[in-house]
Parts: C-alpha cells; sequence; structure tokens
C-alpha cells in the first residue's frame, strides 16, 4: 500500500482516469481521512491526448513536491523504496531516475516473453549508459519514473506527450535531449543507502 512508504511529507495524488469499475470510490475512502491523499477525477480527454498521458499531467498539476514519483496503480513498492532513491537522486546530483520493475509472471510463457523483451531492451536501447552525458542512450519507464518537478515542467510536461502509447520512454528521451541528468536501475539492484551504484559505469 502507498500509504505505507516511509517517507517524509508524502504526498499521493490518486487520477480515476473514467473508470466504471468501483475505483473511484476506492480511492475516494482513504482521500476522506487522510490528509496526504489527493483524488483528481477525469471526465473527459481533449482530442489529440492519449488518456494515461492526460491523467499523468492532470495528477502532476496537483502535486506540490519537488520530486515526482509517477507510476501505475498495479506496482507495489518496497517500504523505503521511494525515500532511497530519491536519497540517492539527490546525492548524485541526478534529475530524473528510472527504475526496471521486478515483473512476477502468472505462467513460464509470459515470463520468457517478459525476460526477452528485458534482454532486448538492455542490447538495443543500452539503459545502463543513460547517466553517460556524451552516450545517446535514455530510458523512461512508466512503472517508476521519479523526475525534479521543475525538470518535467522544463520539458514541457504530457503536453509534449500528448498522443504519445511510449510516453513513459519519451519522457527519458526528453530529460536527455534537454542536456538534465537521468540515471537507470532494476528493480532488484536499485540504489541502496550503502551507497550501492544504480547503473554501471
Amino acid at each position: 500500500m502507498l500509504l505505507a512508504l516511509d517517507y517524509p511529507a508524502l504526498e499521493l495524488v490518486l487520477v480515476d482516469d473514467r473508470s466504471d469499475d468501483g475505483t473511484g470510490a476506492i480511492v475516494r475512502g482513504p482521500a476522506a481521512h487522510d490528509p496526504r491523499v489527493q483524488v483528481v477525477e477525469v471526465h473527459s480527454v481533449p482530442r489529440g491526448w492519449v488518456g494515461k498521458n492526460h491523467a499523468l499531467m492532470r495528477g502532476a498539476e496537483r502535486a506540490t513536491g519537488e520530486w515526482l514519483l509517477l507510476t501505475d496503480a498495479d506496482v507495489h513498492l518496497d517500504q523505503g523504496e521511494v525515500k532511497v532513491c530519491v536519497t540517492h537522486a539527490v546525492r548524485d546530483g541526478l534529475d530524473h531516475l528510472t527504475l526496471a520493475p521486478t515483473v512476477r509472471s502468472s505462467s513460464y510463457l509470459l515470463g520468457g516473453l517478459v525476460s526477452m523483451f528485458a534482454y532486448s531492451l538492455m542490447l538495443f536501447r543500452m539503459p545502463q549508459y543513460a547517466e553517460w552525458k556524451r552516450s545517446p542512450s535514455f530510458m523512461g519507464i512508466g512503472a517508476f519514473n521519479l523526475v525534479r518537478r521543475d525538470v518535467y515542467r522544463a520539458i514541457g510536461t504530457h503536453a509534449a506527450l500528448s498522443n504519445r502509447p511510449d510516453d513513459d520512454l519519451q519522457l527519458g528521451r526528453l530529460v536527455k535531449r534537454m542536456g538534465f541528468r537521468q540515471d537507470f536501475a532494476t528493480g532488484s539492484t536499485s540504489p541502496r543507502s550503502s551507497g550501492t551504484r544504480a547503473s554501471g559505469r
């Protein structure tokens, strides 16, 4: 549960994007009793927008913190993960940190496909070099895009990615193209307070 995250001044902005399965009622429950939780309801999506991108922008508009974590409802985070990642980003002067999640597959076939996708990602995109300023490599993953709020605004927010189905990857591209610092890690090797690096050098 996101409310269990160990992070000071935690602020959760939950976006209910036209759900019809009771999601709205579920998220409004915690919001009614916990001041850390805000709910943004989306009733329509402007022309030229992908629904998810519009929802992410609406949520980011409501947030007030220095750091934004753009993530999905089906992502499970360790209790101290956000605190560790923000600490790592601040320590290393990063503007954007993205994590590849550990995917739990319900079948061997699905697990094989996920592994093949991950291998192709590392081979052709080479996100492990995203931190290198001279490298053209970049990365952004929808499960965990941690970005400074002022940098998010500087790249044009999701308005610059309004109709992109690969908005997470393109967010990373814009961050890198505009000269901001980014880094990449995997869910099983995320940066730890002990000083473990998030990416190879």
